[in-house]
């Protein structure tokens, strides 16, 4: 069975992809940081995304 994550989470999660995205391309110390965290952060996002999406797609039915 699939699960999906509530559609606020994705746009959450989708919107805070962008902005590091958007910090890698500042150029300077602050892009360097960026690009350093979102190597260090790709793999809980990673994770997060495999692990989250069972509960938290069942909530409405639970919840029923």
């Amino acid at each position: 069975m699939r699960f999906n994550m509530p559609q606020p989470l994705q746009h959450e999660h989708a919107a805070l992809h962008e902005r590091l995205c958007q910090a890698t391309q500042v150029g300077g110390e602050a892009g360097e940081a960026a690009k350093t965290l979102a190597r260090l952060m790709h793999p809980h996002f990673v994770k997060e995304d495999q692990i989250a999406p069972p509960p938290l797609g069942q909530r409405a039915r639970v919840a029923a």
